[in-house]
């Protein structure tokens, strides 16, 4: 155990930065395509079938995904307010459970939306984990474990 209190702050900042970090590498994958993490955040066309440049008659996409921003964002978040104040460890490690809860369930989160003769739907995908996201829920166990022993020396 660090003899520093500001160790462990340093290694909780670490520890939400390297998260954010995670979600640059491919995240999730379906049907042999792998998408990164901030593919999943902020979205992305996938196929947009126009001919002519007339209308869309089919067209799938990845929506903006709130629950992949909070699953990266939080773990940085929760290192981020340790530093504001020792004192609030337990906000600090109940943003780095919440943040690898939504990892977990990312996979149940992110749809796939698309539009065939106007009518848009959602699709629920069966996405497989990547190693991407298996380090990012690492790191944000490796934080909230951090967070907890600071919780229990304040």
């Amino acid at each position: 155990m660090p003899k520093h209190p500001h160790t462990y702050t340093r290694l909780m900042l670490g520890f939400g930065l390297a998260t954010v970090l995670f979600a640059l590498l491919p995240i999730l994958r379906f049907d042999d395509v792998s998408y990164r993490g901030y593919t999943l955040i902020f979205g992305r066309t996938l196929i947009d079938i126009s001919p002519f440049g007339l209308d869309t008659i089919a067209a799938a996409r990845l929506p903006f995904s709130g629950a992949a921003l909070g699953a990266f964002v939080l773990p940085l978040l929760g290192g981020l307010i340790i530093l504001v104040h020792r004192q609030l460890a337990m906000v600090s490690l109940a943003c780095f459970l919440v943040g690898l809860f939504l990892q977990w369930s990312l996979t149940e989160q992110v749809q796939i939306a698309y539009t065939l003769f106007g009518t848009e739907r959602t699709m629920h995908v069966d996405w497989i984990r990547m190693g991407g996201l298996y380090g990012a829920m690492l790191m944000t166990l490796f934080g909230g474990i951090t967070s907890m022993l600071l919780a229990m020396k304040s």
